[in-house]
């Protein structure tokens, strides 16, 4: 503006003194105007079309996977042409770019075409862009309507099956029906619409809402179910889903799955059903709650909830039948046998009266007349001979019980159902995998029947047939309903020598099934699957054992703790892993014959979870404990110096005392795991490249830059095989040798290296990504470097804080540290774009009280507030 005010005086100047000249003059100054307007217009379409290019780029491969080119001709060579539009724009663009600004400008005056390609290049894009989209619309429509033909031909087929078991449901269908109506789109105001089904396990909340579904299938395109029980079963059904919308999450991190799943429900133009079943806790369906302005969402659960600002909106309560209910129910379900008399037919309200109208244990009797061929006053004569063993288990509020019927459908058992049905109670109810029975050599009395296919399937047929589990084929699991575990479960706890076997024989299995670990990597991507199927199950094993867990088993028990510990580890799951590791350790104090190298194990996890949590000294002393556990479970004839494990063992110990600042003990013990390392006959390349990039740490931290820079080269070269998955660690010890040394460019070239690894390997959102991201972004806020840039130095610590706010890592006690750092960076770098800029005071002033409240230092009043913010974190993050 300065200029344009200076040439306007002395244009005013010359048409006073001579207008001749100041028309030649304005002449040229619009000549210079036309230079630079059109470039400034190219450039603009330029950066539109970029943007763009940047919106449909990630969804070209996603179209591509949903519509294989062999199914879908004419969208495959739309999508084809519209890649090929954008990229000859970029081409066209890149060598526009490439030329000098005087050129594009004298080209743009001289050659006006030059400047209509862009636009034509632009309109072409446009044009092709809406008609893909047309394309994809029609093939998703065709493709829904393909899958939706599909599932009403099943239904159809099904149509000659045994019809429903729900019966005098008709009220609360028809109210579910209504209070759902408007989350439709057909209603007059479409709004997302909510019910919760209430009620007392075994009251048949999930079968109203299934009879639900059944009835009104086809006024919804999308119906999903969900088990909500727990959030970890939650993420897991969340990451299939993601699965088969095309949606790939890599490193097990379930948060991009859910947003990805999220995403999709919340912008579905269609009609949908989701259904949240034993979703007893409310607050776990808060992330998992679409935010659409329509759909229809069924809720069971225990307890009712509505109007007490939860998510549901409407609650219907499922109440137990009455006695002439029942009654009609049970008649209901034995129509299959001969005709009852009025004998039967009084029995018949005499056990709805037993039962007291409880509609799962009418189904359980009448499932055992039917198979058993027995008539109900044949029932009911067995019924009162047996009724004061049978009457034990009392439900709160009910002067009848299950347990009734659980010691009737015991009698039709087979022992090998029957020590199924005690290994099932172990478990979680919900999705207890086959192959967990499978490939294994059971040891136990009560197992061995699992060896033999045969009486496998014979025995959970019969448990099928006594309605105590069902098994779902296709993705090959076995459920069972709640209240039929617990009171399976009490009975077996009165039996203890039954019990301690089948506990030792579950536990078993689940330490067969978790996955190994080698300990030669920092992240078991493989094994990350398995664990999460089988985490919920040794969760309830946990809990179900409690304090009777035998002897035989406690070794198992530690064995597989300490692997599922290491899981929760590597996920960035802190809080859940030093839980289970202290209910190993109160475990193993109560137990002294528990084996020394698997207790040697568990305090190496604990070590790690001390390293990552900046507890160096209490890191210190559990390496020292697994080294002394693990060195006295030894023979004297064992040779130490070929077991790597060992050597691990003293890295580790070496890098809590670089954390501790015992440099000389750090290197001492570093030596000591590289020599051990290179005499194992086991020992990786990439084994010794862990060891070399902790005593290249050890001497970065020491001082000795030259020394740091020349063992982290070595250890980069030790780390080149194929199975280099550590190879990020080196990157990143060494990329922090190039910043001390003040070479930037280097340190932020490894450093962008390994961020790329770790997103690849973890998923955006694990906590190592937070911390490179972190690093890059403080690389780029460095004063003195010519690369640096603080614009994108924010971006990259605005992406460090929004992972350290994801749901995984918000509030929790080891996210804080990282979280008040990168606070603190973003703080002094906004503050340096605009000195009075609101959010940098206020980052500034959160992670200022944060410090005050750990460490009770003042940063507004120390001379090096940076070194404090770091030494927050573990040290190699600093």
């Amino acid at each position: 503006m300065s200029h344009i005010q200076s040439f306007g005086r002395v244009v005013g100047s010359m048409v006073q003194s001579n207008p001749q000249i100041a028309g030649l003059v304005w002449g040229g100054a619009q000549l210079i105007i036309e230079m630079c307007v059109r470039p400034t217009q190219i450039h603009e379409m330029v950066f539109n079309m970029l943007e763009t290019l940047s919106q449909y780029l990630p969804l070209f491969e996603t179209w591509c996977r949903l519509f294989p080119e062999a199914s879908y001709t004419e969208l495959s060579d739309s999508i084809c042409n519209t890649c090929l539009a954008f990229f000859s724009f970029v081409v066209h663009a890149i060598r526009f770019l490439r030329n000098s600004a005087t050129e594009n400008a004298l080209r743009s005056i001289f050659c006006p075409s030059f400047q209509t390609e862009f636009a034509e290049a632009e309109r072409k894009i446009k044009r092709q862009t809406k008609h893909l989209e047309l394309q994809v619309q029609t093939a998703g429509l065709t493709s829904s309507q393909a899958r939706h033909q599909i599932i009403r031909d099943m239904l159809q087929s099904s149509a000659n099956s045994p019809p429903r078991q729900l019966f005098d449901r008709e009220e609360e269908l028809s109210v579910l029906h209504e209070k759902l109506a408007n989350g439709r789109l057909d209603s007059t105001d479409p709004k997302l619409a909510s019910v919760v089904l209430h009620g007392l396990g075994g009251f048949g909340k999930s079968t109203v809402a299934l009879e639900y579904l059944y009835r009104h299938y086809d006024l919804y395109k999308v119906i999903i179910w969900l088990y909500a029980d727990k959030k970890e079963k939650l993420d897991s059904q969340v990451v299939q889903l993601a699965r088969l919308l095309g949606h790939s999450s890599e490193g097990g991190n379930t948060d991009d799955s859910r947003e990805a799943v999220m995403h999709w429900i919340t912008h579905l133009d269609v009609n949908y059903l989701i259904v949240f079943d034993n979703a007893d806790d409310i607050t776990l369906l808060n992330p998992y709650w679409p935010s659409s302005n329509h759909g229809s969402i069924i809720i069971t659960s225990r307890n009712s909830y509505p109007g007490r600002g939860s998510l549901a909106m409407a609650g219907i309560s499922i109440e137990p039948f009455t006695v002439d209910q029942g009654a009609n129910y049970l008649l209901h379900l034995l129509t299959d046998i001969v005709s009852p008399t009025q004998e039967d037919k009084d029995a018949v309200r005499t056990i709805a009266e037993n039962f007291d109208g409880f509609p799962l244990g009418l189904r359980q009797a009448a499932y055992f007349m039917r198979n058993r061929r027995c008539l109900p006053a044949a029932y009911l004569l067995l019924y009162s001979e047996n009724r004061d063993t049978l009457e034990q288990e009392e439900i709160p509020g009910y002067s009848k019980t299950l347990a009734d019927v659980w010691e009737l459908s015991m009698r039709t058992l087979s022992q090998d159902a029957a020590n199924l049905l005690d290994i099932l109670t172990f478990l979680d109810p919900d999705a207890i995998p086959i192959d967990l029975f499978k490939d294994y050599g059971h040891t136990t009395q009560c197992s061995s029947f699992l060896e033999d296919a045969l009486r496998y399937l014979n025995a959970s047929e019969l448990l099928l047939n006594q309605s105590l589990i069902n098994i779902n084929v296709r993705d090959n699991i076995i459920s069972m309903h709640r209240f039929f575990q617990a009171a399976t479960f009490r009975k077996l706890g009165a039996r203890r020598t039954r019990f301690h076997d089948v506990c030792c024989s579950v536990i078993q299995m689940i330490n067969h099934v978790i996955p190994q670990d080698d300990y030669l990597s920092m992240k078991h991507l493989e094994a990350w699957r398995v664990v999460e199927t089988y985490i919920s199950h040794a969760e309830v094993l946990y809990e179900r054992a409690g304090q009777g867990i035998p002897v035989a088993a406690v070794n198992n028990l530690l064995d597989f703790s300490g692997r599922i510990s290491g899981y929760y580890y590597e996920t960035g799951r802190y809080e859940p892993c030093g839980v289970i590791l202290s209910k190993a350790k109160d475990l193993a104090a109560n137990e002294p014959a528990t084996d020394r190298k698997i207790l040697s194990k568990i305090y190496y996890y604990h070590g790690r979870l001390c390293q990552e949590t900046n507890k160096p000294d209490n890191a210190i002393q559990n390496f020292e404990k697994a080294i002394d556990h693990y060195e006295s479970a030894l023979l004297p004839d064992v040779v130490r110096h070929e077991d790597t494990y060992l050597a691990i063992l003293y890295e580790n110990l070496g890098m809590s005392c670089i954390g501790a600042e015992k440099y000389d003990d750090a290197e001492m013990y570093l030596d000591k795991a590289i020599e051990l390392g290179q005499a194992s006959g086991s020992a990786t390349s990439s084994v010794l490249g862990d060891f070399l990039q902790c005593k290249g740490a050890c001497f970065l931290w020491k001082g000795d830059l030259a020394k740091a820079e020349d063992i982290l080269c070595r250890a980069l070269l030790e780390r080149c095989g194929e199975n280099n998955e550590n190879r990020g660690g080196a990157l990143y010890s060494l990329g922090n040798v190039y910043f001390r040394q003040g070479r930037y460019s280097e340190s932020l070239e490894l450093h962008q290296q390994v961020l790329e690894l770790y997103t690849t390997d973890l998923g955006n959102n694990h906590h190592w990504v937070a911390d490179s991201c972190h690093k890059i972004g403080s690389i780029l806020a460095v004063a003195g470097f010519d690369g640096g840039d603080l614009v994108e130095a924010e971006r990259f610590l605005r992406r460090s804080l929004d992972i350290w706010d994801t749901p995984p890592n918000l509030g929790k006690s080891h996210s804080k540290p990282s979280a008040a750092r990168s606070s603190w960076k973003l703080a002094s770098i906004l503050t340096r774009l605009d000195l009075d800029s609101e959010e940098g005071r206020l980052l500034h002033q959160k992670s200022c009280e944060y410090v005050m409240q750990e460490r009770g230092v003042d940063l507004n009043k120390i001379d090096d507030p940076e070194a404090v913010v770091d030494s927050l974190v573990w040290y190699w993050s600093r």
